[in-house]
């Protein structure tokens, strides 16, 4: 019989830097994206810095979410990492080992099942959605789901390469940098 599942606690990780739609979209002269702030109701976002990516967000969110549970690193006992990108040590991609593998070992989750799990913008409600499936059915206890994006390079890329307000590339200008975590438990 399928247990109920829960949410045990939230975590998440900030960019220090804030990058507001105003000063992203300055240098574009479109008057459509002018008003990208209006039409998106997007004020600001958080970017990387130097020693921010993917993993430091991560595993900060993942930390803060330990902060708020129950449960002690040791005592998670599967945990999916849904990063789309996997910069470490700054703009590096870091395909292996794999996140989830690297994130289990900093924070010292040594008996926990890991995998990685990549699926866009819907990876944390994938990974959420599969953490659902594993608890109710009793595989396990608990899961660790976590995030870390520095993705704003699209944005970056972006504001090169659009030259009209029907740019396929004009959603980049939306996205920031943040981490978030996740542990669901049976309820």
């Amino acid at each position: 019989m399928a247990r109920k599942v829960e949410f045990e606690s939230i975590g998440i990780s900030l960019p220090e830097r804030v990058l507001s739609t105003k000063e992203l979209v300055r240098n574009l002269r479109i008057p459509a994206i002018s008003k990208f702030e209006l039409l998106t109701g997007i004020k600001q976002r958080r970017v990387c810095g130097p020693g921010e990516d993917s993993y430091s967000l991560a595993l900060g969110a993942a930390r803060d979410c330990l902060s708020y549970s129950r449960f002690a690193p040791d005592d998670i006992e599967m945990l999916i990492s849904c990063s789309i990108t996997k910069y470490r040590n700054g703009n590096y991609q870091h395909y292996e080992p794999p996140m989830s593998v690297t994130i289990k070992s900093s924070l010292g989750a040594s008996k926990a099942i890991s995998f990685d799990i990549g699926n866009a913008c819907a990876g944390m409600l994938t990974g959420v959605m599969v953490a659902e499936d594993f608890v109710s059915r009793g595989v396990v206890a608990n899961c660790l789901v976590v995030s870390g994006e520095h993705i704003t390079g699209l944005s970056e890329h972006a504001l090169k390469t659009i030259r009209t307000p029907l740019s396929h590339e004009l959603a980049s200008l939306t996205v920031g940098d943040a981490g978030a975590a996740v542990i669901l438990q049976a309820s």
